[in-house]
């Protein structure tokens, strides 16, 4: 595999970035945080730049590419994650409402809530602020996704019929 290729894609990974950036950001209402996320990716970044300098070397190509790593992870950083009018956005991933088969929000304690968003294929988590546990309620019920109780109520009314 040559350098091209790694040029390439971190080059594409970096103007997804840019797109998520700056389209996006305006359109995620309600801000949430995403576990781990601020931890993850730069540890995920360490590790593959000194991966790529092991296995390759040390030259200008592979400052280069170790530099985009750098420049994709600080820019991955700032991505809003949230609740949007039609869906959630987490991680630069869009969940509409309308895929959804349930939510449900525990309590975490230090004043902060967690969603938790189920689709079909994908589940994904928030951590909100308690006083924000209404505001994030009003977001799903306004979509008619039912909470895990009531998808169990509605599941074990449909079995006994």
């Amino acid at each position: 595999m040559n350098f091209t290729v790694f040029y390439l894609i971190i080059g594409l990974c970096i103007l997804w970035e840019c797109n998520l950036l700056f389209v996006h950001r305006d359109r995620v209402k309600l801000p949430g945080e995403v576990p781990y996320r601020n931890i993850v990716m730069p540890v995920a970044c360490i590790l593959f730049s000194i991966f790529f300098i092991v296995r390759w070397g040390i030259g200008t190509e592979q400052f280069i590419v170790v530099g985009g790593f750098i420049v994709a992870t600080v820019l991955y950083l700032p991505i809003k994650s949230g609740l949007m009018d039609d869906g959630v956005f987490v991680n630069g991933s869009f969940m509409p409402f309308t895929k959804m088969q349930y939510y449900a929000i525990d309590e975490l304690g230090n004043g902060k809530i967690r969603l938790r968003a189920v689709a079909a294929r994908k589940e994904v988590s928030m951590y909100y602020a308690k006083e924000q546990e209404g505001l994030v309620g009003a977001y799903f019920e306004k979509s008619n996704v039912p909470t895990f109780e009531a998808m169990r109520e509605q599941r074990r009314q449909a079995r006994d019929n």
